[in-house]
């Protein structure tokens, strides 16, 4: 189908070029070599080429960013008639055709481009996609001829160090191996670059190295590559260089680095591995942690159960075993076993971090073993005997919940008294519970109203206006979004530092919009990132934000809005709705829109839902292999495609904005359909409908009833923030 409607394109390109009298491209010429590197002035802000407005081309980006590609493609031919937006048309179909796997076809498109474009700065912008498809499509003879003007006559802004690294990868592959490295250095050496690009140059050089079997070379870049980009996937590397080189203690350090750095890592299960194999094996307290990280937990309890005996060990390092040991068993289930070896940890060293959490999580195991009282009182030492430390506030809590569950109000409300319980919506809220339970009306409500005021758009929050009698709304019932809007950003920037003319002083600062405008958003997200990373002050972060938003990723839009909102605590309910929306974006509106409509429920919930799977990161996979925005694992979702009528299901699909969102939408609906309500589908929805089902309690219990039952901390959590989320955006959209 792609290819079809790469010909439509293609075909309607070459009526424009018959009707506005202009013949087709002809071969492009060999490259130049390129000129000595120049001395760069201050960066200016990139020129984005600017077209007359017009729906087809808006409709065509839409499809795009949804990643409804064939349907973008389709779009964009249509646009394409226009011999004005012709070349903004064929880079969109650029685009498309490169998300549906047609490389050849996407640099046709790019390529075309650049004959159709008018303006320099869509001309410069259709070369450099032309460049990257082209090269992308194993044609770098055609990749560096698009590119050789371009950097040979270099402009003076943040996209041209991108330019030069595709045409350096461009002679590499046509054979001038020394125009490439002058071309890189470059690239490498301009102060417009940034580390994320220098990383890359880094990784690609390594590569090319590797192919060619120069391993000493390959190292070289590698050990650049860990310094620009310091991750266990590059440590990883350059210790297999190393190893590979004969330099057997390089590799060990870089091994060892990875265990103690990023522990969780999936390269730290396979240092553990190597390190063994080359007889210098890593401490057993670290390998059985690196089990416990990857959910292995029999592995975990095999290595600590031995680590643990070994003798002549400091406190503390027995007492982490011990704890991860404990851990090991709780996690699996078996809590009972689990207690003595969290107290043994407690014990051996009294004054460490890991004896606290160790008797908090010694409660929390006979918690989940059913011994209500035995927890309860465990908790309360913890919180009014012990030093504080970081569990105490829930430890006073957990005091007075567990008497309450054990049918003993009165104990609980006294307890609470002489606990330092944290006074947020959730303990005002239970404390309201108890005070009902003992008959206290009037204290109760007092109580629920403290709550409702202390977590305004929060879970208990809510909860608390149920037990107050006002009105809960419920996600089950289709509304319509409402209209999109820009931002205010002179409000926002009044509000964070003191003057909105900061507002009209925004400029692009990196190559984000460009990179994104040809498919590259990784490279866009880095980029941003790279200017969040060097922002010293609040109106230098606002300018990350703005970027991120200007460039079109709301994900990290989001996160830097929510950042900004952090960082102002107790004063964050006085921002701007408008920075909050940032921070609750609407992304994706129609697709959202439809799967609301289509399923009878409100579509802000799925966004709700959505901000918390993958905070609206369309290419985001979890450890589990859940994908995309609504974190859907691939077994289920060929499930979904089948009840969909969707053919030829590919987990990559996933990561397509508008398919994960239409398969989220259907078993989220399925799950509200199941439960009537929107607690239970949730928790279905996160660890699956039998557990979902196995922790329902008697008909007309209190939501937070069964929340607070959920014993898998994970999913108590994600129901608490999707309903949270849900409140909020209730409160900024409707």
């Amino acid at each position: 189908m792609a290819a079809a409607l790469g010909a439509a394109v293609l075909a309607l390109w070459g009526a424009t070029l018959a009707c506005s009298g202009r013949s087709a491209p002809p071969a492009s010429p060999q490259a130049s070599p390129p000129e000595p590197p120049f001395e760069p002035s201050q960066p200016t802000s990139t020129p984005l080429p600017t077209v007359e407005p017009s729906a087809a081309l808006a409709e065509a980006r839409a499809a795009w960013r949804e990643g409804r590609s064939e349907e973008a493609l389709a779009l964009f031919a249509a646009a394409a008639r226009d011999p004005l937006l012709a070349a903004e048309a064929l880079l969109g179909a650029s685009a498309a055709a490169a998300d549906t796997g047609d490389t050849a076809g996407a640099a046709e498109y790019a390529c075309a481009a650049t004959e159709q474009a008018a303006a320099e700065a869509l001309m410069r912008q259709a070369a450099f996609a032309c460049g990257v498809r082209a090269l992308a499509a194993g044609a770098p003879e055609r990749a560096a001829a698009a590119l050789a003007r371009w950097a040979a006559t270099p402009w003076n802004d943040r996209l041209q160090p991108y330019i030069w690294a595709v045409y350096a990868s461009a002679l590499w592959r046509t054979g001038d191996r020394a125009g490439a490295d002058a071309v890189w250095h470059q690239a490498i050496a301009s102060p417009q670059g940034s580390a994320a690009l220098r990383a890359a140059i880094y990784e690609e050089r390594a590569r090319l190295a590797a192919v060619e079997g120069d391993v000493s070379g390959e190292r070289h870049w590698l050990e650049r590559l860990v310094g620009a980009a310091p991750t266990p996937a590059n440590w990883y590397a350059l210790a297999v260089a190393a190893a590979r080189l004969g330099d057997g203690e390089a590799a060990v350090a870089q091994l060892r680095r990875i265990i103690e750095s990023a522990p969780g890592s999936r390269e730290a299960a396979l240092a553990v591995a190597e390190l063994k194999a080359m007889g210098a094996p890593p401490d057993p307290g670290l390998e059985g942690y690196v089990a416990y990280r990857r959910g292995a937990y029999a592995d975990a309890r095999a290595v600590l159960s031995a680590a643990v005996e070994e003798p002549g060990l400091d406190p503390e390092a027995l007492a982490f075993r011990l704890y991860y040991l404990a851990a090991a068993y709780d996690d699996a289930g078996f809590y009972r076993e689990a207690v003595p070896i969290y107290d043994r940890a407690a014990a051996t060293a009294p004054a460490s971090a890991y004896a606290h959490r160790a008797r908090y999580w010694a409660a929390r195991a006979l918690e989940a073993a059913g011994e209500h009282r035995a927890a309860a009182e465990r908790y309360r030492t913890l919180a009014l005997e012990m030093p504080p430390g970081e569990f105490s506030g829930e430890a006073a809590f957990r005091t007075g919940y567990l008497l309450f569950l054990a049918g003993a109000p009165r104990e609980a409300l006294a307890a609470w008294d002489a606990l330092p319980v944290p006074r947020d919506g959730r303990g005002l809220y239970w404390r309201g519970r108890a005070l009902q339970a003992v008959g206290d009306g009037t204290e109760a409500r007092k109580a629920f109203a403290a709550a409702a005021a202390a977590d305004p758009a929060g879970f208990f929050g809510r909860e608390a206006r149920r037990a107050l009698g006002e009105p809960v709304r419920s996600p089950m019932g289709y509304e319509p979004l409402p209209p999109a809007v820009p931002p205010d950003w002179a409000a926002i920037a009044a509000w964070l530092v003191g003057d909105p003319s900061v507002a009209q002083r925004f400029e692009r600062q990196t190559a984000a919009r460009e990179l994104l405008l040809v498919g590259l958003r990784g490279e866009a997200e880095a980029a941003v990132a790279e200017l969040e990373r060097n922002a010293a002050t609040p109106a230098a972060l606002l300018q990350a934000l703005w970027e991120a938003w200007d460039a079109g990723l709301a994900d990290t839009a989001a996160r830097l809005a929510s950042r900004l909102l952090e960082r102002a605590g107790g004063e964050a309910e006085a921002a701007p709705p408008d920075l909050w929306r940032l921070a609750y974006p609407v992304d994706f509106g129609a697709a959202l829109d439809a799967a609301g409509a289509r399923y009878d429920f409100d579509p802000l919930f799925l966004a709700a839902l959505i901000r918390q799977e993958s905070f609206w990161d369309p290419d985001a996979v979890s450890p589990a292999n859940a994908i995309g925005l609504t974190q859907v694992i691939p077994t289920t979702g060929e499930a979904i495609a089948a009840a969909l009528g969707v053919a030829d299901f590919e987990p990559s699909d996933l990561t397509r904005p508008a398919s994960s969102i239409a398969f989220g939408a259907h078993y989220l609906a399925g799950q509200l359909q199941r439960f009537g309500n929107e607690y239970h589908a949730l928790a279905a929805y996160n660890a699956g409908p039998g557990n979902a089902l196995r922790w329902v309690g008697p008909p007309g219990e209190a939501p937070a009833d069964y929340v607070e039952r959920i014993p898998f901390a994970e999913t108590r959590a994600y129901v608490e923030r999707v309903i949270a989320n849900y409140e909020r955006y209730l409160a900024l959209y409707r």
